[in-house]
């Protein structure tokens, strides 16, 4: 029993927009890279899913990008601050973000916001 080119199309995006409701907390190039995982697990073409992935709009809110970077931010943060200090600490926040998607405008407010936290505790 052959499907339709068409019902794959719709099956795979119904199947995209299920993986990036559920992984709405993630940079958009994350979440990308993980719907087309998931696709590919469930054995659609690396075609059909390059114009499902098209279809799909992978913009975020400015409160959504908030959020997005003070989970990552804070976990890289938690990681990192009892092994490192100073440039280096902040580098390895960086590093960390940036592999998650997150653009170096919002990684350097988030840096800067954080040594201001910690300059009003000492």
């Amino acid at each position: 029993m052959e499907t339709s080119e068409e019902e794959q199309f719709k099956v795979a995006k119904k199947l995209a927009e299920k993986a990036a409701f559920s992984n709405r907390s993630v940079a958009p190039s994350q979440l990308k890279q993980k719907i087309q995982n998931a696709l590919a697990r469930k054995g659609f073409s690396f075609g059909l899913i390059s114009s499902v992935l098209e279809e799909i709009d992978f913009g975020r809110e400015e409160d959504e990008w908030d959020s997005i970077c003070n989970s990552v931010g804070e976990k890289a943060w938690r990681r990192y601050h009892s092994k490192y200090s100073g440039y280096e600490l902040k580098n390895r926040v960086k590093q960390s973000m940036y592999q998650k998607g997150i653009p170096l405008d919002r990684i350097e407010r988030f840096i800067e916001k954080k040594e201001n936290e910690e300059d009003g505790e000492q």
